[in-house]
């Protein structure tokens, strides 16, 4: 899957597709140095670094793409098998699961909600383009921001766990309760 789109009236066209690598470093590496992400461990790092961090993350087969917005890019997700990854250890990973971080620049334009309409458009892409049954997500314990609009767009915390980097809230969302909150939400 290399490209989807989805507009949101009265915010514009979200396209979600693959990175190109190396030419979207150069956004990844501004993300990552802004002050709110200090969850994803790269502050500080040096754009080689951060090359050789995403190079290592693709050849892991963690799949990597950039959003956008009205053709500005505007966040980072990455997209993984639970099952191949060290989260399986704290969870009974079912067929159907996929694992997603994702990263949020500020939005070029004024958009009210900004991040629940990226979250919004993540979810629904992979729960149609990757067939996902449910989404897991371990945001950082004291990303209070994350966890509040997690469970706005459908996702449950099951427990608290600790992983090699971080302590982290273990969050399910399943497609039904997704749709549901997007009905809820007046976002369908």
């Amino acid at each position: 899957m290399n490209h989807y789109s989805q507009s949101f009236e009265g915010v514009g066209r979200f396209c979600i597709q693959s990175i190109r690598f190396p030419e979207d470093l150069a956004h990844i590496y501004e993300w990552v140095n802004l002050p709110y992400a200090e969850f994803w461990g790269l502050q500080g790092k040096s754009k080689q670094q951060v090359i050789e961090e995403y190079s290592n993350i693709i050849e892991s087969g963690i799949q990597v793409f950039i959003g956008w917005l009205d053709n500005e890019p505007q966040f980072l997700i990455e997209v993984y098998d639970p099952k191949k990854d060290p989260l399986s250890k704290h969870y009974n990973v079912l067929d159907g699961d996929v694992g997603l971080h994702i990263l949020v620049a500020p939005p070029k334009k004024s958009v009210h909600h900004f991040t629940l309409f990226v979250l919004c458009s993540v979810l629904e892409f992979l729960f149609s383009h990757f067939k996902a049954l449910r989404v897991v997500i371990e945001p950082d314990h004291r990303n209070e921001k994350m966890h509040k609009l997690s469970v706005r767009v459908g996702f449950s915390f099951d427990k608290v766990i600790y992983l090699e980097h971080k302590k982290s809230f273990l969050g399910f969302c399943y497609r039904e309760a997704f749709y549901q909150q997007l009905s809820k939400e007046n976002l369908l």
